[in-house]
């Protein structure tokens, strides 16, 4: 950040960052930073000779020959679509970058070892452990046998905990809401005590609510406790507007954006009543599910989780080969004397210009 820049910037601009081991002039570098403290982290060679007052240590490691890494773990919705099940993607290599066998990993779910025959191999060689229930548990990864450099011998990721959405329905509700909440794994009849979502009723702004409008020219209405941008972003990653626009087919529904203190969608009952169009009778159901895992702040990326702190791919196999880094002080490269040169140069040249205008030997 910037002086005077607000901190909330920190998280939106690291978002894109991916740290690399690259083959840099880390010395160079440190002479152009802009003033500020500067964390160093890697080869003790890449250091200048005489550190700058403002560079602090962070560790120091020497080359391991034959490190090898894990570079990515992650969770994500089931690839078998069961609801409450994700995926588990571990991949590491070696110096070169070939990946690992499934055999020199040591996968975890709270402790318990899995065994061989739930781990599957990828065609890029990362392994698959798939549909594992979406519990809060906790998942790790371990080298069998580790190596010089630690950092990159283990990482673990917490699982989503994906319960089924609680959802109480109103006397006033659609006759679709409540075969879609009895047919769908992901949502449960509940009462209104319990319940994380309500559909019809009065709109009290306790609870996310999904409201049912009667009024011919009612709009698709969506409020958020945020700012329209974000409001914009968590609809598009709903996947609701696609779903909303089949089901008014042919018509396409109006939206708006309200800024609230709890979540709400107010839908034209057009949208959920039978009619002769098979696509749009189809897509209804699809439609109530998506608002109703929208409102209790669950949507298709519920299940996606990445393991923090990992060192990544490009640092596993740089750990392998120093940097080949100068860190003497350079020689000052002799400017004036080219300049003096220079200058000479076109001093002897007008000189001999001017001897062959006096001698005539040019107009």
């Amino acid at each position: 950040l910037r002086p005077g820049e607000p901190a909330e910037l920190l998280t939106q601009r690291l978002g894109g960052v991916e740290a690399g081991g690259t083959v840099d002039d880390f010395r160079r570098w440190l002479a152009l930073r802009p003033r500020g403290a500067v964390r160093y982290y890697g080869y003790a060679a890449a250091l200048p000779a005489k550190p700058n007052p403002e560079l602090e240590a962070g560790f120091f490691v020497d080359a391991v020959a034959d490190n090898r890494g894990i570079v990515a773990l992650s969770s994500g919705p089931a690839a078998s679509g069961q609801w409450g099940k994700v995926d588990v993607m571990v991949r590491a290599v070696d110096a070169a970058g070939h990946a690992l066998p499934a055999a020199d990993l040591r996968l975890a779910v709270n402790g318990t070892t899995l065994p061989p025959a739930a781990l599957n191999r990828l065609d890029d060689g990362a392994v698959l452990v798939a549909d594992l229930p979406a519990d809060g548990a906790g998942f790790s990864a371990t080298l069998v046998k580790g190596d010089g450099f630690p950092a990159d011998d283990a990482a673990s990721v917490t699982l989503p905990e994906l319960r089924p959405v609680r959802v109480a329905i109103g006397a006033d509700a659609p006759a679709i809401v409540a075969r879609v909440v009895a047919r769908d794994p992901a949502l449960v009849r509940s009462d209104a005590d319990n319940a994380d979502v309500i559909v019809g009723g009065a709109r009290d702004g306790v609870l996310p609510r999904l409201s049912i409008e009667r009024a011919p020219a009612a709009a698709l209405t969506f409020a958020y406790p945020g700012d329209a941008a974000a409001l914009a972003r968590s609809i598009d990653a709903s996947g609701i507007a696609p779903w909303a626009e089949r089901a008014a087919a042919p018509a396409r529904p109006t939206v708006t954006l309200d800024q609230a203190d709890q979540r709400s969608i107010t839908i034209p009952a057009a949208l959920l009543v039978e009619n002769s169009d098979p696509a749009a009778q189809a897509a209804r159901p699809v439609l109530v599910s998506r608002m109703l895992l929208w409102l209790a702040g669950r949507g298709p990326d519920s299940a996606f989780r990445d393991a923090a702190d990992l060192p990544g791919e490009q640092i596993t196999r740089a750990m392998a080969r120093p940097a080949p880094l100068r860190v003497s002080a350079e020689q000052s490269r002799p400017v004036l004397s080219l300049l003096s040169a220079v200058l000479l140069a076109c001093l002897v040249l007008a000189l001999v210009e001017w001897w062959l205008v006096a001698k005539r030997r040019i107009p």
